[in-house]
């Protein structure tokens, strides 16, 4: 009874704390707005920018807040690949994107480029941002183990890093299942675990999902670094809790080559994401536009279907 009592009664105060209202007049400096411009370029695809501005985080006009300031008409967007033949505009694209303007153009980046890109709009400063486009990885499937009736798959994957920088991966295993909504077969991602050293180590690798969906070393994609296999072969073992493969299945393994600044960027990202802490002190997004705000990152992909 007295449990019972002690309970209403912190039900109680809860209920009149909830109630009282104190507005706060915000007294600090306000930051003024900033373009910010994101961008990955992913080899074999065409480029793509967004473009919006920063807001001040008192400000409540919703998403078109982010680009109500813009003048599509005299800004301009460019990028340079390689240095050679002088920018290459971009057009705003008449898709509707939540938040920013989409800017396109007709170049497919290649392993290898070196991209710059600029943007410039009135009442702004201009930006610049530069990456290069990483070679796709290589890497094979030594051994398949499609599990059984008390037995989980699994996959062996051997990784030829070619020691000549610090490189960072990122592994999205994916399983082939139909589609309840349309009549294609429909790529969905496949969790799996590991106790392989490139795993091991949170600083190397971000996780897409994280474990308290699944289960505390349960991934369905990750990025990890070479620091650990740099220059070597090796071959890591991945456990897929719960799949069992039958014949006529299919199953892929993609694995990018990403540049440090996607990298790091969503190892932010997803720290932000994840921290549900109020009180815990402000995650900053990583940045390599200088300027503004924003990321100009790259990929490359390579990857090995299976099918029973």
């Amino acid at each position: 009874m007295k449990k019972i009592i002690n309970v209403l009664a912190f039900l109680i105060a809860v209920l009149i704390a909830a109630s009282c209202e104190k507005y706060i007049e915000f007294s600090g400096e306000e930051s003024e707005p900033r373009l910010t411009v994101s961008a990955l370029a992913k080899a074999g695809e065409p480029f793509r920018a967004y473009v919006s501005s920063s807001l001040f985080f008192l400000d409540s006009d919703g998403i078109e807040a982010f680009v109500k300031d813009l003048d599509v008409s005299r800004g301009v967007v460019q990028v340079t690949v390689n240095g050679e033949s002088g920018p290459v505009a971009m057009r705003c694209m008449p898709e509707k994107v939540d938040g920013a303007l989409l800017y396109g153009c007709d170049y497919v980046p290649r392993p290898g480029d070196r991209i710059v890109l600029e943007a410039e709009f009135p009442g702004f400063d201009p930006v610049r941002a530069e990456t290069r486009v990483p070679y796709p990885p290589r890497f094979e499937i030594t051994s398949l183990k499609p599990g059984g009736a008390d037995e989980d798959m699994e996959m062996t994957i051997r990784l030829s890093d070619d020691g000549s920088y610090e490189k960072y991966y990122f592994l999205a295993p994916k399983r082939v299942m139909p589609s309840p909504w349309t009549e294609e077969p429909a790529e969905v991602f496949c969790r799996f675990n590991s106790d392989d050293i490139v795993f091991r180590n949170v600083a190397m690798g971000v996780f897409e999902i994280y474990g308290f969906l699944f289960g505390d070393d349960d991934l369905v994609s990750c990025y990890f670094s070479d620091r650990l296999i740099r220059g070597q072969e090796h071959s890591m073992k991945l456990v897929f809790p719960g799949v069992r493969l039958a014949e006529g299945d299919r199953f892929s393994v993609e694995l990018r080559t990403v540049t440090e600044s996607l990298y790091w960027f969503d190892t932010s990202f997803a720290q932000m994401r994840s921290d549900f802490n109020i009180f815990a002190e402000g995650v900053t997004l990583y940045s390599n536009v200088t300027g503004g705000y924003g990321v100009l990152c790259a990929s490359a992909s390579a990857r090995i279907d299976v099918e029973l």
